[in-house]
């Protein structure tokens, strides 16, 4: 998935966005691990749910038994862990 979207967007930039675009992808696929071990167990799963298995916030909040809202809120505090730790 994530390379597909990566391709595609390599398709709409020109070579110096590309490269620079790579370098930046890959740096992000190393320090992925550290980024989500930064995350509290909740804010992993919803993170891993969201992006990695693409389930919308009705059915995130029906896994965990939160509201809709919570789904949000958690989301919004892992991405801006994530800006604060690799800024872009």
């Amino acid at each position: 998935m994530v390379d597909g979207i990566i391709a595609e967007a390599c398709r709409c930039e020109g070579i110096d966005d590309r490269t620079t675009r790579c370098v930046e992808i890959g740096q992000l696929k190393q320090q992925l691990p550290q980024l989500l071990g930064r995350l509290s167990d909740r804010e992993r799963l919803v993170v891993k749910l969201k992006f990695f298995e693409e389930k919308t916030g009705v059915k995130i909040a029906k896994i965990l038994d939160v509201s809709g809202a919570r789904v949000s809120q958690l989301t919004h505090t892992a991405l801006a862990k994530f800006r604060k730790i690799y800024p872009c």
